[in-house]
């Protein structure tokens, strides 16, 4: 094999690696896209849990809060019954 034949077949072996290279960059871009696709419908899904575990927070103060007040309003009705009956018996 002569020097040119010999060149030929390594600028043909450059040129299959180069189309290599270039077929990885073009999947490696598309794995990051997808990454970072994935990335942002996790912080989205953690935004959505914490949302969701402040209003399951706050519902339960709320009822909390509810059962207090409500408590609160019995026992003052009945103090007050029982203050209006003593005066009465």
């Amino acid at each position: 094999m002569d020097e040119h034949g010999l060149l030929l077949r390594i600028s043909e072996a450059v040129a299959r690696l180069e189309a290599k290279v270039d077929a990885l960059v073009q999947r490696i871009d598309s794995l990051d896209r997808r990454l970072a696709d994935h990335e942002s419908r996790i912080r989205v899904l953690e935004v959505e849990t914490v949302t969701t575990e402040e209003i399951a927070t706050r519902d339960a103060a709320d009822a909390v809060g509810r059962r207090w007040l409500m408590g609160l309003l019995i026992g003052s009705t009945l103090t007050i019954l029982a203050g209006i009956a003593s005066i009465y018996f």
